[in-house]
This record gives structure tokens, sequence and C-alpha cells, in this order.
């Protein structure tokens, strides 16, 4: 009934409470209204889990036991939202001097001295990014009841494919679950009977899909601490053994993770001969093109497809006004016929280049390219042109055709640095320069929305911060200078002020609203001594042990898996490759 308010830390996760009061209102019933508000934080399916502050509501037709001078009575939610009131299912309750609730509704409850028999599942029902199940219970001299949680939560983040079963056990064979009594006042609670073990099971023939999933136990000091376990389809299992002291906190949050392997960082091509790579694109007949704009040659280079070689195409020796030193080429893409289409930054101007290295302006009548970032064309060859603009809220995306703009979308709030299809070119989504989010651009109906990112950047470690899974909006975005779209719908894309490089996961139904962002590789603001400055610390390694200078262009190999991704500036530029490895 009420919207809760909750910060969460990371490691143990710590809640904080928020108490508001309100007024009992009659509503004209006759049975008495209460008010039920929730003390701490989360509840049933609609939990939320925030770096920040997040919302709790009651749903219509939630169910609470009643205590009242010895009675017991069931109060109903009439509708949902924050807040709304209770009002008897059947008989109403006889005012007295004090109050004994618990939700959720229980059958046949035991009413004892303050104290509420109740039940946590040992089974409990899987819910993707959120949970199923919670125990709540409140005490007061009003009809203002302020529930208090009885259980502390723990996460289970799977990315791991072929699981369909988890349990969690306490290796000193602690009870995390079954019937227990439950002081309403306090919500300390007394084992009745307890379950050892505690589970999350999909239906047969389903499996976990990439996701958050979280279970609640019985909270206490697990002495010797606690085992998580994977079940796998093919009858293998995955262990996961916390060999010492844990203490779970009534409303903490312990988690752990099942992966399924971890992202391998190494050194693809060393680009000793050019300065400044920016954008990097698989080339329809193997390797890659690269676009320069450092040094005395702006250009197109293609590096081999095993990386050995580095080739020039065109450059400002070989057209010194189109490609001169001050015209910067950009981002860029190939059309059907295998031409290469790129941005001249700052020559606010849109080029081709040929696979024998012939390079022509295309014109484009009625569009302002002022600082044009990055060309994208289709199936059917349409180009799409980023445009930053001059400052912000200035920028722009154009659709080309036949050398004519056919429509633009403008990007009034902040500056957007790249963009990227989805995997099936319906959507277009812009990302972070200083906007700290990236918006989605629907090619069907023109709609711009914003997926991720609260407008937010970061600053640091401190502040730089994946999404809770299944809440995009939580992430903090810094500049993306690259991305691109897998073929499954999975988005790579850098942050290249924390030197990272990140993915953003479609939900379940293939958009993104509901998606999660992770970290896959690069050590967030890396720190870099003072002996290492003047060429920035590069380090191959695995996930997030590897560590990035400078992270530009990104291409997608041709097996549609393994990532290329410029990166570094003049004295470290390098092309780096990013492969999962199984565990």
């Amino acid at each position: 009934m009420k919207k809760l308010y909750f910060a969460i830390l990371l490691s143990l996760f710590a809640v904080v409470a928020c108490d508001r009061a309100a007024d009992v209102q009659s509503n004209g019933n006759d049975g008495h209204v209460l008010c039920a508000y929730y003390d701490d934080v989360f509840s049933k399916s609609v939990f939320t889990p925030s770096y920040g502050t997040s919302g709790m509501t009651w749903e219509k037709g939630d169910r609470i036991n009643i205590f009242a001078a010895a009675y017991e009575y069931v109060y109903q939610a009439e509708a949902d939202g924050s807040p709304v009131y209770f009002e008897p299912v059947d008989l109403p309750l006889t005012y007295t001097n004090s109050y004994y609730a618990v939700y959720p509704y229980q059958e046949n409850p035991i009413f004892v001295d303050g104290m509420i028999s109740a039940e946590v599942p040992a089974q409990q029902e899987v819910v993707k990014n959120s949970l199923a199940y919670h125990l709540a219970v409140a005490h007061s001299e009003t009809l203002n009841m302020y529930f208090k949680n009885v259980c502390g939560l723990f996460r289970v983040r799977i990315s791991e494919e072929g699981i369909n079963r988890i349990t969690i056990r306490g290796n000193a064979d602690e009870n995390l679950a079954g019937q227990i009594m439950v002081d309403a006042s306090d919500a300390s609670w007394e084992i009745v009977q307890g379950q050892k073990e505690v589970s999350l099971e999909m239906p047969d023939g389903q499996t976990f899909s990439e996701a958050d999933y979280y279970v609640a136990l019985l909270p206490q000091t697990f002495a010797s601490g606690l085992t998580v376990t994977a079940y796998k389809t093919d009858g293998s299992s995955i262990v996961k053994n916390v060999a010492k002291e844990i203490v779970l906190e009534r409303n903490g949050i312990l988690g752990g993770e099942f992966s399924g392997g971890v992202w391998e960082v190494t050194t693809f091509a060393e680009l000793t001969s050019v300065n400044n790579a920016q954008d990097l694109v698989l080339a329809p007949g193997g390797g890659f093109y690269m676009t320069v704009r450092g040094g005395s040659e702006h250009g197109i280079f293609k590096v081999s497809a095993d990386g050995t070689s580095v080739t020039k195409l065109a450059s400002t020796v070989d057209y010194p006004d189109l490609l001169s030193t001050s015209s910067y080429p950009w981002g860029g893409d190939f059309d059907s016929n295998g031409l290469f289409y790129f941005a001249l930054k700052d020559s606010q101007k849109i080029a081709t280049c040929t696979s024998e290295g012939v390079v022509t302006e295309y014109p484009v009548t009625g569009a302002d390219l002022t600082n044009a970032m990055k060309v994208l064309l289709d199936a059917e060859d349409n180009l799409y042109v980023l445009a930053r603009g001059s400052g912000a809220g200035k920028g722009k995306v154009c659709k080309i055709k036949n050398n004519s703009v056919l429509y633009t979308w403008n990007l009034t709030s902040a500056l957007y640095e790249t963009i990227c299809f989805n995997a099936d070119e319906t959507a277009i989504f812009a990302f972070a320069n200083s906007s700290g989010d990236i918006q989605m651009i629907d090619l069907a109906d023109n709609t711009m929305t914003r997926v991720a990112g609260n407008g937010t950047g970061h600053s640091s470690a401190r502040t730089y911060k994946d999404a809770i899974p299944g809440y995009p909006m939580t992430t903090t975005i810094g500049v993306v200078t690259s991305a691109i779209c897998a073929p499954d719908g999975t988005i790579y894309f850098n942050d290249r002020s924390a030197k990272t490089l990140r993915k953003f996961i479609p939900d379940e139904d293939g958009g993104y609203g509901k998606g999660s962002i992770r970290t896959i590789a690069g050590k967030a603001w890396p720190v870099v001594k003072a002996e290492d400055a003047a060429t920035a610390l590069v380090k191959d390694g695995q996930g997030l042990n590897a560590v990035f200078a400078f992270p530009q262009g990104i291409a997608l190999g041709s097996d549609g898996k393994t990532l290329y991704m410029v990166d570094g500036t003049a004295a470290t530029c390098k092309i780096r490759k990013i492969t999962y490895i199984k565990n």
C-alpha cells in the first residue's frame, strides 16, 4: 500500500527504512479501514532493486491476517497503488489498543502473546530480476500499521546457459526456511520446523535466462558459510562454496554469480604505422576497414583478417583536399555492394572509399552535417548519419537516400557520440557523449525513447555503475565512442570515460526497456602511475582484469561473436581482440 524507499549498497546490501505517516480516513464502508505501510523494504514479486531509492506498491487483492483482542480478521487491499487502504474481507475488526498483522495471508495461523505462526517456503517461485515470496509483520496501537521484513535475501546472478535448478544450504546445516513463530513487534523469529535447503526451480524443459534471481532466507549468522549449487539440464552441476562466516541481516541482501565463462582480452594488432585510429568495420571480403584521423595522414586503412598487416587504402597524401589533416575521418559502414561510406567530422561531409582506395565525396542536399560522427547503412542502402551538432541539443540523425534527406530525428537533450542498429535494423540506438543515457529511435513510427541511463555520467570508479538487471535506467554512462549489435540482440558498447567494454542484454521479449547492462572487460577508471602516464597503462587479461587505454571503434568478427576494438591514441594504438571463453 505504501511505496517503499530503500538504499542498497554493494557487496553486503544494507537497507535503509523510510517511515511516513498518514491519517486513517473513512471511505463510507461499515467496516473499519486501516492503512498498512512497509517499515522497511521489499515485498512480493514487485520488488524493485536499486543502487539508490526504489519503489514498491501494494497490489489489489493482497491479503493480510489481523489479530485484535484475541480475534483474527482478514483484510484485503482494494486497489493498486501507494497508498491504498485495506478493508475487511468478511467481519470488520474490533477497536482495541493493540493490533498485530502478518503478510502474506497465512492459513489458520497461531497467535500467542504477539507471536504469529508463518512459513518461509523451502521451494520458492522463480521471478526474473525479482522475487515471489516475502514475509512481513506489524504491531501497532493504531490502524496505521508499519510492516517489518522478517527475511533477508540471497541474490543469484546467472549468466551460464542450461541451468534449471538452484539450491542454497548453510555449511553448518542451519535452518534457512520452514515453519516459524514471528514476533510482530521486532520481526525476530523462532524455528518450529526448519528446512535446511532453499531452492529455485524452473518448470520442466525451461532454463534460467541471464538475469538476477532472489530467494528469501531466514536472517542469521552462517558460521561456516554457504553453499550454492546450480544444476544443469545435462546432469552436471556447478558448486559455489563460501567457507567462512557470513552474516545475512534482516533486510540484507547477499549475492553470488554463476557465470558461463569470461571475456578474454588480447592484442590482435599493433597499429604502429597510424596515428589515432577511430572506427573499425568488418569488411565484406574479410579483414577490417579502419578510419584514421590523426597525425599527417588522415584516411582509410585496411587491417588483414589475421591482424598481421595494416595497408593504406587512401590518405591525405592521395587526397590532400578531401582527406586533409583537418577532415577527420570518423565512423563508417558498408553498403550492399561493398562500398565503404564514412563521415568526415570536421569537414562536415560524407565520403565513400572503394576497395581500390578511390575516395569520392557523397554530397547530401538539405542536411546539416556539423560534426558528422557515424554513418550506418541498412539492407536497402538507406544512409543514417549521426551529426553531433555544434553543441548540446543540436545533434540529429538523418535518414538519407539518393543524396537527399528523407527524415531527421532531432537529439534535443544533449550530445550524442555514436549510433548503431538493433539486430533486425528496425531501431537505431544513440549513445552518450554528455547525455548519460542511450536513446532508441523506432524506425517504424519515428519515436525516440530513453532505454538506458538516468542522464547522469560518472567521474570515478565509485560513481561508475552497471544497471541493476531488468532496470537499465540505473546505469551510469560516460562517453561512448562505438557500439555494435550482435545477431542475438546483445549490444556491445565501450565507455571511453571509464575505459571499459559493456554489453546491453535485451529482455525476454527482445526489447531493451527491461534489459540489463554489464561490464564485460576493462577495469573501470584504472589508476595510471606517473611513470606510465606518457604511454598509458594497457594490459591484456580476463574480464575486469584487462586494462584499456582509450577505447574507440568496435567491430564484430565474421563469426558474429568475437569483438575487435581499437584502443589507444598515437603512442599506444592497438586493436584488441575480446573473446568469450567458456568455463
